[in-house]
């Protein structure tokens, strides 16, 4: 994976402004472990120690039974983590490009953001409300309902106030203008 360029692609792909991701040192880690899992098995096999392999052997299938479930969540959560960063570029680059940064710096609002430009901020939030649905299937791919229900729960509570709140932000900069 070093070889490939996984980490520098990674990064790339990330934008300047996001720390250096070490993707290959983690899956080398995991498959370090694993190995010595298996190993380890084999140890206990060849020396006949059945009382020590049979929890380790009921640990080791239950790890790899989870492991095509971990792949999938990664997968889902690594595209959906590209597409969410694709869209927060395109959104804060769309508005910068129409003016919303002009507008907010004449109206006053751009003083509330921070060091940061409005057309950022709406493009981070666009970024949030797609990488949100994108957790909660990653979570339910993982197949641990204690975890995937309460999250998907206060997604749809959270996703059932957005309407309400575009339609209070719409009242308060009318009256804000007015």
């Amino acid at each position: 994976l070093g070889g490939l360029g996984l980490d520098d692609r990674l990064n790339k792909a990330a934008g300047d402004e996001a720390k250096p991701v070490t993707v290959t040192k983690s899956i080398g880690t995991a498959a370090y472990w694993i190995v010595w899992l298996l190993f380890l098995l084999m140890i206990l096999n060849a020396l006949e120690l059945h009382g020590l392999m049979t929890p380790l052997q009921g640990m080791a299938n239950k790890v790899f039974a989870f492991l095509p479930n971990l792949f999938s969540a990664g997968i889902i959560f690594g595209v959906g983590w590209f597409a969410a960063n694709i869209v927060r570029r395109i959104v804060s680059s769309v508005l910068n490009a129409v003016g919303i940064d002009n507008l907010a710096e004449k109206t006053g609002v751009s003083k509330s953001v921070g060091k940061g430009s409005f057309s950022g901020l709406l493009g981070t939030i666009a970024f949030l409300l797609i990488l949100l649905p994108v957790i909660s299937a990653s979570l339910n791919a993982l197949e641990m309902r204690s975890v995937s229900e309460p999250v998907q729960g206060m997604l749809d509570t959270f996703l059932g106030a957005i309407p309400k709140l575009l339609y209070a932000a719409v009242i308060v900069g009318v009256s804000w203008v007015i």
